[in-house]
């Protein structure tokens, strides 16, 4: 069956980015939000950083958020912002920018996920679905593993996010661990997931075709495969080590990582044992990847938002 795609429509009647910033509430170095599923939190070390330097960060702040969306469609959006921002605040450094980034991209995340509902899990719990085992691939900062823990209180919910393993560093695992220890049936993965990792025969081919991708944070997956990275893992690797013979429910965003990814569950033989599928593509390859490979076992939708979109969301079910 062919893939069915969607045009994401701009507008909704769904909360916007900017009144999700402003409910925040600073909480020592963190920024709580009180969303549907209770607070997560995200880093919110910046504003203190901003302040050491004599930076008023509400009004770095605003800044910020005005010149990201000013260059969103440009090719280099966080460099100009930056540009313009150290031009008005000339003592930031590239490290606060990066920090105040992390930040916002977090809170955007919380947004979609949990107030926009992007994943469309409410509708499987209002369906009926009982998913056993989840499975959430780029867990980042945790919003997805708490929301999925949250409704689906029995479900043993796995969650794998690239830990840095440096003393002191607040990464995205650092945070997955702060807002989902509240959840009993959570566990935590601090790896990458990788197609195919760590086999070497399949290296120089895996990095062909992430290479014919378009979209420039596949540099993500190659640098681990060049640099051997530790803390990574195969998928028959991850399936062994959590004995993971079916899984119900899989979330899969992982910049561009996906590719590689559904390509040795394909054939491992595994997708016809996973449930549904929820997940964001990265580029033109990961398009054709999710078309070739899910409507063999599901019912696959895939969004965009149109000529030259290098990312939206994808879905399928299985057709029974």
């Amino acid at each position: 069956m062919p893939v069915q795609c969607h045009t994401v429509l701009s507008g909704s009647a769904y909360p916007t980015i900017t009144t999700l910033l402003d409910e925040g509430m600073i909480e020592g170095d963190d920024i709580v939000y009180e969303t549907r599923i209770g607070p997560i939190a995200v880093d919110g070390r910046w504003r203190k950083e901003l302040e050491d330097i004599g930076v008023d960060p509400d009004a770095y702040h605003q800044q910020a958020v005005f010149f990201r969306k000013k260059y969103a469609r440009s090719g280099d959006m966080w460099e100009s912002s930056f540009q313009r921002l150290q031009a008005l605040y000339p003592l930031i450094e590239r490290e606060h920018h990066r920090h105040w980034t992390f930040f916002y991209f977090s809170t955007s995340i919380v947004l979609n996920i949990i107030e926009r509902d992007e994943y469309g899990i409410l509708s499987l719990y209002d369906e009926g679905c009982s998913p056993r085992t989840i499975v959430d691939v780029g867990g980042h900062v945790g919003t997805f593993c708490a929301f999925a823990a949250t409704l689906w209180p029995e479900a043993t919910v796995i969650s794998i996010e690239p830990y840095d393993h440096v003393p002191d560093t607040h990464d995205a695992f650092w945070w997955l661990q702060k807002n989902t220890e509240r959840f009993p049936n959570v566990r935590r993965e601090p790896s990458a997931l990788v197609g195919f990792y760590g086999d070497e025969s399949r290296h120089d081919e895996c990095i062909a075709l992430l290479e014919q991708n378009v979209y420039p944070l596949v540099l993500h997956e190659q640098s681990i495969r060049e640099t051997n990275k530790p803390h990574a893992l195969s998928v028959a690797a991850f399936l062994t080590k959590y004995d993971l013979s079916e899984i119900d429910l899989l979330k899969i965003d992982c910049e561009g990582s996906e590719i590689n990814i559904l390509r040795e569950l394909s054939e491992l033989s595994m997708l016809s044992r996973i449930g549904h599928i929820r997940g964001e593509w990265h580029g033109e390859m990961a398009q054709c990847v999710i078309c070739d490979l899910l409507p063999k076992t599901h019912r696959t939708f895939l969004c965009t938002n149109g000529p030259g979109c290098i990312c939206q969301n994808f879905y399928a079910r299985p057709y029974v």
